[in-house]
């Protein structure tokens, strides 16, 4: 199926071209850029270190935040996620490196980062337009990990996957072109400039 810019493959679809793509996004290492709608309405991005997939058979995308205070102070990612339970996982490739470097886990909105919003078909939130890969996913789980050296928690959001945005400029012949969906790395010696 064809949506704006980008195919759409719905979950039960079992190509290679999703299972790749899907594979692409969450490449061990890759820096999870997460996009959650607000509840004023705002389209908001947080970018997640602890960030993957779990599972093969049904797989789930997973994202988490660590240190985070029981008194209240949350990523707004997660409590967005928590509170309206989907969530989309972007890929933040080297042409959106400098956008990625203006993301933190707090969450900013999405012209303020330099990109675009466009709406979600299987969700509610939106996704990044000018991501080559996008993930739609609804909550399935949220689990709340209590620290027992200190009053914080860690906090682990999965999602199953319930749509795929990819963008047909990265697909050739033999699949997904590998020289445009390489994922950034959470690396101090990755160049962001």
């Amino acid at each position: 199926m064809q949506s704006e810019s980008h195919l759409y493959f719905e979950r039960s679809d079992r190509s290679d071209l999703a299972a790749s793509a899907v594979r692409a996004i969450t490449k061990p290492g890759s820096i999870g850029w997460i996009s959650t709608l607000a509840p004023d309405g705002s389209a908001r991005l947080s970018a997640f270190d602890d960030f993957g997939l779990v599972g093969t058979i049904e797989p789930a995308v997973m994202f988490a935040g660590s240190g985070i205070s029981v008194g209240g102070f949350m990523s707004n990612a997660i409590n967005h996620a928590r509170r309206s339970r989907d969530f989309t996982a972007n890929l933040a490739n080297a042409d959106l490196r400098h956008q990625l470097s203006a993301t933190d886990w707090w969450g900013q909105e999405f012209e303020a980062v330099g990109v675009m919003p466009a709406p979600g078909r299987s969700v509610g939130c939106p996704r990044v337009a000018e991501s080559p890969i996008s993930v739609e996913c609804r909550v399935v789980g949220v689990v709340d990990l209590p620290c027992l050296v200190t009053d914080v928690e860690n906090v682990v959001v999965f999602g199953h996957i319930t749509g795929i945005h990819i963008d047909p400029r990265i697909i050739t012949p033999a699949g997904l072109d590998p020289t445009k969906i390489v994922p950034i790395p959470r690396s101090p010696d990755f160049d962001l400039d």
